[in-house]
């Protein structure tokens, strides 16, 4: 499969009592009806790595698995012959020593109700789709092929096309020897060569049918009580989100994060298993405030949370960054705790995130021995980490994006009004000009816009241009976005490929909004916070005369 669909990750937990080291994930995994499969895994992944390889573990014949992680946070992948993985976005997986039971029911691969043709790819085009090769359609409703090759076997999947079916995707075929996972939520299939020739049957009737929805679901109350709680959490954080998008939009709204803390406390106090109350005390540091209210937290309360929850434990690998959170909102200077955690605690996710914490205080202070040193520590301990890939684009001194830097050479394809042209840095020449990376769905990048367009009316008879970069999917995205609400009367750009775009490796990019602005010499002289919200006007202020 040549993309995969993400599943919504499971949490589970143990009560500190125990004391175990390790924690047992069990449970059944089945198609529709119940009915086992061929062959099915369970994917186990953390957060150490950007790019994490996930530990697969078999499930039995009889659909039944259980194995055992040692205690922390993890992501959970379910997948089988001809299966779909369940689809959704992952969730934080805590696992502390509580028995974490699972009954887990995939649906089939989609598949249209009459299949018109079949192509197959295989391994010796590297399961290239542009070389895809027509099977041959057969009375019988069948399709074959026949493909000559040295190797002593041959790995395959198909694409299936017929109906209105947009949603194309490999999978794997009806015939085969044996199976292997493919890396991405689906298998390949494994037939021998005779003979210098592999001979392949594909029959849509051996396709399981049924167009259940995909279940996970928990059966031992302690996981059903943490999953609860993290789905309120979710809910916090879009309330909070949808409030400041209102409130930079000069909306009214009444969100009060006194009145939010305050809720989540009272359930604290109410909770009387050790491990839920620490995953509430989470909760609590994670609601959201904003910069010119006061926080609504209470400074003494969070001091108790720092001395509830040691440095040590694995529950900071939810969000280790809110060990930096409860230091500014315990109200102390020290950083103390932090640098416990850092020593104390095995998780290298939490330590890499304490890194990445400690280098933007550093850079935030100007310290320019501790940028150097923390920055070399993240790189040389963590460097597959995600914390390591973003400090690669935001700290490493030779990076392109700084102050004094010229900007690099670029050439975007224009959009909307710059339709058909080229817009290159040379363009720009005896301008200033707001480079914005955004996206529109991106809910900072467009809490921003109407700092942006204030900006843009008072000085654009100053030698002032806004260049917007998208980062969507589509360039249509972007047209259809600015026939709302937000006009946004400048330059457009579209870069494909999102992360991977030209853009993003010009402007060095790992996150957005990234508002970058050059002199008319094509210097950059100003970067990222000193152009957000607020900061955009005074900054300006400084430099565009």
């Amino acid at each position: 499969m040549k993309y995969m669909l993400t599943f919504a990750a499971i949490l589970c937990c143990c009560s500190v009592v125990l004391n175990a080291q390790n924690t047992t994930i069990s449970g059944t995994l089945t198609g529709i009806g119940a009915k086992t499969i061929k062959i099915a895994h369970v994917h186990v992944t953390n957060s150490a790595s950007f790019k994490p390889k996930p530990v697969s573990y078999d499930v039995k014949p009889n659909g039944a698995f259980s194995f055992s992680l040692p205690n922390g946070w993890y992501r959970l992948q379910f997948s089988g012959v001809d299966y779909a993985p369940t689809p959704g976005f992952p969730m934080e997986v805590y696992c502390s020593g509580e028995h974490v039971k699972l009954s887990v029911q995939l649906t089939p691969n989609a598949s249209p109700k009459v299949v018109d043709s079949v192509k197959i790819i295989t391994d010796l085009v590297d399961y290239n789709f542009a070389k895809a090769i027509s099977m041959t359609k057969n009375n019988d409703g069948t399709f074959s092929t026949e493909i000559k090759t040295d190797k002593p076997k041959l790995g395959y999947q198909v694409l299936v096309y017929g109906g209105e079916q947009t949603d194309l995707h490999s999978v794997n075929g009806t015939m085969a020897d044996s199976y292997e996972y493919d890396g991405g939520g689906d298998y390949r299939s494994i037939v021998q060569t005779k003979n210098g020739v592999v001979k392949i049957s594909f029959d849509p009737k051996k396709l399981p049918e049924g167009n259940n929805k995909p279940s996970v679901e928990f059966t031992d109350n302690f996981s059903k009580s943490v999953q609860t709680m993290i789905e309120q959490e979710n809910s916090d954080r879009q309330e909070f989100f949808t409030a400041y998008s209102k409130r930079k939009a000069g909306k009214p709204e009444s969100f009060n994060p006194t009145v939010a803390h305050q809720k989540v406390q009272d359930l604290i106090a109410a909770e009387k298993d050790p491990q839920l109350k620490e995953l509430l005390m989470l909760r609590y540091l994670s609601v959201g405030y904003f910069s010119d209210d006061t926080t609504g937290a209470d400074p003494q309360f969070v001091k108790s949370i720092l001395t509830t929850i040691k440095p040590s434990s694995p529950v900071w690998g939810h969000q280790p960054r809110l060990i930096s959170t409860a230091v500014k909102l315990s109200g102390t200077n020290s950083d103390e705790y932090l640098q416990k955690a850092f020593k104390e605690n095995p998780a290298p996710y939490v330590k890499s995130e304490l890194l990445s914490a400690m280098l933007e205080k550093a850079s935030k202070d100007k310290n320019a021995a501790l940028i150097d040193q923390y920055y070399k520590q993240l790189m040389s301990t963590y460097p597959e980490s995600f914390a390591a890939k973003y400090a690669e684009k935001q700290f490493n001194p030779n990076r392109k994006i700084q102050v004094g830097n010229e900007i690099p050479k670029f050439s975007f394809d224009g959009i909307d009004g710059n339709a058909g042209t080229k817009i290159t840095p040379e363009g720009f020449k005896g301008k200033w000009v707001l480079i914005d990376n955004w996206a529109t769905w991106c809910g900072p990048c467009i809490a921003e816009l109407p700092a942006i367009h204030k900006i843009y009316d008072k000085f654009k008879d100053k030698n002032f241009v806004v260049l917007s970069v998208s980062f969507d999917r589509e360039a249509g995205d972007v047209t259809k976005f600015r026939n709302g609400k937000f006009k946004m009367p400048w330059m457009h750009v579209f870069s494909e490929g999102v992360w991977e775009s030209e853009a993003a490796k010009a402007f060095e990019v790992s996150g957005i909004p990234k508002p970058i602005l050059i002199d008319p010499n094509g210097k950059i002289v100003a970067l990222e916070e000193d152009l957000r919200s607020d900061k955009l006007e005074k900054t300006l202020e400084r430099f565009v005369r």
